[in-house]
């Protein structure tokens, strides 16, 4: 019995309707509705509830229900992943402002503090395409999966030249040096250029 069929059959075993459920459980009949049918699934805190209205465990509510099992882990996934994602382009934004106020002469940093500061732009941007693409399988089925990663790897030249530009365009203005600044910009240059290749080669398809 999956969990549909569980809450349905709970609720008519204590004679409540749909709508009462709901002004207990403080959600729309609806939603209600939309879990005993499987159109959704209550989240992880909603469905401790259930088993607590119900005065059922957990794994009575999920025995035979893998699907919803699935949807637990993609939700937790998901709660964990976020607010990673989150911070993670906050340092970034930070950096951010700390390169624009050293580009205006704002303030002045040493060129260890430069290689700091590209260091960690570097390993947040490749920290937030890991934590986008598993937030990206964990919100698709199967089919939609593999649509994502044919196209993800369709699109490695992008990816690729957008990586060059982030790390020629840092590198060229965070450390003060005319070397790393000549390497930045030619790195920023190669970039930009496969950028507009794939731009090309996408519009001739």
């Amino acid at each position: 019995m999956n969990l549909g069929q569980q809450l349905k059959a709970s609720r008519q075993a204590r004679q409540v309707t749909q709508a009462q459920i709901a002004k207990d459980l403080s959600v729309s009949r609806k939603t209600i509705s939309s879990w005993e049918n499987e159109r959704s699934y209550p989240d992880l805190a909603m469905l401790i509830r259930l088993s607590e209205y119900f005065d059922l465990s957990i794994d009575q509510l999920l025995k035979e229900d893998g699907k919803m099992k699935d949807q637990i882990i993609k939700q937790q996934v998901r709660k964990n992943i976020r607010p990673l994602i989150v911070l993670l382009q906050f340092i970034n934004l930070i950096c951010l402002v700390f390169t624009l106020a050293d580009a205006n002469g704002m303030i002045n940093s040493t060129d260890i503090v430069g290689y700091i500061f590209v260091a960690i732009v570097i390993l947040n941007s490749i920290a937030i395409l890991y934590g986008v693409a598993i937030e990206m399988k964990v919100n698709n089925d199967q089919k939609k999966q593999e649509r994502i990663e044919t196209i993800m790897k369709s699109n490695w030249l992008l990816v690729t030249s957008i990586g060059l530009v982030v790390i020629g365009g840092m590198t060229a203005i965070l450390i003060n040096d005319d070397l790393f600044s000549y390497l930045g910009g030619a790195i920023f240059g190669v970039g930009a250029t496969l950028i507009l290749i794939h731009i090309v080669l996408k519009y001739k398809r």
